[in-house]
């Protein structure tokens, strides 16, 4: 039981850093994109 609820802890961590990760990649390529396009 505590297995499986760690695991699902480690994998919602896992998949947050990935949404947080993917938003700051793309806030990075509008930024570079507004910049280059001024």
């Amino acid at each position: 039981m505590s297995n499986a609820v760690m695991s699902n802890a480690v994998m919602s961590n896992a998949v947050m850093s990935n949404a947080v990760m993917s938003n700051a990649v793309m806030s990075n390529a509008v930024m570079s994109n507004a910049r280059t396009s001024t």
